[in-house]
């Protein structure tokens, strides 16, 4: 005997006509349509990993694929561009000034409690196996918010950087950025965000850079046991690119085939 109907919204408990009881089980008040249509939605994509996660794991005689965690991150656009000459000007006369204010004001101490780049804690050792993998895959969607904070390079990076040089001036640490500025850039992002990720030495980067993690990457932090670990970009809850991480780098699962129908 086929079950009854639900009387009530299962999402808020409203008592459901007799034709909502026929079509559905959630009432038509606009919240509740909308979070059961997320809710198809996420299905659907959860779905669709699933069978990119078998056929790969077929594919590549790895069974460990579908037992391995994942982690999600948001998808978005990397395309090269030639650093647009305006974004270079910009970034030319904001090293200039910082080596103006350098070069009039020195801190006696080596220190500007109000920089964004202030060193702080030394940096702890990067004890995150797979998190090379998780940021090659993701292509750096956190390097763009270096986009409008000119790559967060402050005076405080330049005086670290003359400590290193001792015999140079403060042109010469803006020389040395400007220098590092790439000829091709990821759009819209970081004037330094180039090709192969961040066209400046771990030294020269701004504490934010070096130490800022997003949620994917604080979870491989977390769980630093795991070799293998799946990530899935997520963009307006649809399955984007799906990678496996190892030490050795990320590998793009392929797109699950279509079965076609039947003929006859």
């Amino acid at each position: 005997m086929p079950p009854a109907p639900p009387a009530t919204c299962r999402l808020c408990s409203a008592p459901l006509s007799a034709l909502q009881r026929l079509t559905g089980d959630v009432c038509l008040a606009p919240r509740c349509r909308l979070a059961a249509a997320r809710e198809r939605t996420r299905a659907r994509r959860d779905a669709d990993l699933a069978e990119r996660r078998a056929g790969a794991a077929r594919l590549w005689q790895d069974d460990g694929l579908q037992r391995a965690p994942v982690v999600w991150i948001e998808r978005h656009a990397t395309r090269l561009v030639p650093l647009p000459a305006a974004v270079r000007r910009a970034q030319a006369a904001h090293l200039a000034r910082l080596a103006a204010q350098l070069s009039a004001a020195p801190a006696a101490d080596g220190s500007d409690p109000a920089d964004p780049g202030h060193p702080g804690d030394p940096l702890p050792p990067d004890d995150t196996p797979l998190a090379p993998a998780l940021c090659t895959f993701c292509g750096g969607r956190c390097c763009r918010y270096g986009a409008g904070t000119h790559g967060f390079v402050t005076t405080e990076l330049l005086r670290r950087w003359l400590e290193r040089h001792p015999q140079a001036m403060p042109a010469d640490a803006a020389a040395a950025y400007r220098q590092a500025l790439p000829r091709q850039h990821v759009e819209a992002s970081c004037p330094y965000h180039g090709r192969h990720g961040c066209t400046l030495p771990q030294a020269m980067r701004s504490d934010i850079c070096n130490r800022y993690a997003c949620d994917a990457l604080r979870t491989l932090q977390d769980h630093p046991e795991h070799a293998t670990v799946v990530a899935a970009m997520d963009r307006a809850e649809a399955l984007g690119p799906v990678a496996r991480l190892r030490r050795d780098g990320p590998r793009v699962l392929p797109h699950a085939g279509r079965r076609r129908p039947r003929a006859g």
